[in-house]
């Protein structure tokens, strides 16, 4: 049996958790910036399958920020859709559907490759 003082302590942290991890992904990401030019260059080396999701009302980044993946990877598939800055939160159905199409694609081209 979990003691009341043990259930408030958990649920504590699952609410505190992404808050912290929120601000610790923020404060870091001056480092993330200069990082950008090696992960482009693994993208256009590596050139892995990837999917990438954009929401059209992004306030955090622009649309035009999608480019760069369809440049640097030609296995990108890019989708921009009627979504802010969360479109699995915001459009869940539709990147369900996008995500379950990619993979079942990538799994077969994996499967025949075999």
């Amino acid at each position: 049996m979990v003691g009341p003082i043990l259930k408030k302590l958990a649920v504590a942290a699952a609410v505190l958790a992404p808050a912290w991890a929120s601000l610790a992904l923020s404060y870091d990401y001056r480092n993330n910036v200069s990082a950008y030019p090696r992960w482009q260059e693994w993208l256009r080396t590596a050139r892995p399958p990837m999917l990438v999701v954009w929401g059209r009302y992004d306030t955090s980044f622009q649309v035009a920020g999608v480019d760069g993946f369809a440049k640097d990877d030609p296995n990108a598939e890019v989708h921009v859709i009627d979504a802010g800055h969360f479109p699995l939160d915001e459009s869940p159905d539709e990147v369900r559907a996008l995500t379950m199409r990619f993979l079942r694609a990538h799994l077969r081209q994996a499967n025949h490759a075999k």
